[in-house]
């Protein structure tokens, strides 16, 4: 299994927020060693989705993607 980085998630994000029409979009910050995936409105921040890997929060975020077509 290859390497799942922080620059391909925010890659995906970019094809995962472009996608979607609601208003909402998905963000990934650094957190302590770890990386955390939230959602946001506008500029607020409604919640955390998933924080871990690159790979997990890849995994939640095409699943937020999912839910919200």
């Amino acid at each position: 299994m290859s390497r799942y980085t922080r620059k391909d998630l925010e890659a995906a994000l970019n094809d995962i927020n472009a996608s979607v029409a609601t208003g909402r979009h998905l963000e990934a910050q650094g957190r302590n060693g770890y990386t955390g995936l939230d959602e946001y409105e506008g500029k607020k921040c409604i919640r955390t989705i998933q924080c871990g890997s690159p790979r997990e929060c890849a995994l939640a975020a095409y699943e937020w993607a999912m839910d919200q077509k």
